[in-house]
């Protein structure tokens, strides 16, 4: 909304995925890690959530739509 554009995420296809790497770096041992860094924490329990970032912080954190609208001119492209 505040960059007038719509921003999603689109979940790769593990095949693919790993074609592209191993293309980009050559090593497809390097691919077959990127591939598991990637996937395997999608079928991890979800973290239990804390207050560290609030701590760290000093405040709590801020929505994604926040972020963006006080950022917006270094987000957009000239």
């Amino acid at each position: 909304d505040e960059l007038n554009r719509n921003i999603r995420y689109e979940s790769q296809i593990l095949l693919p995925f790993i074609v592209r790497k191993w293309r980009q770096t050559g090593s497809f041992g390097f691919s077959l890690v990127m591939a598991l860094l990637h996937y395997l924490p999608r079928y991890q329990p979800k973290p239990e959530l804390t207050k560290d970032i609030d701590n760290i912080l000093g405040r709590p954190p801020r929505e994604l739509k926040e972020f963006v609208k006080d950022h917006q001119s270094s987000l957009i492209k000239n």
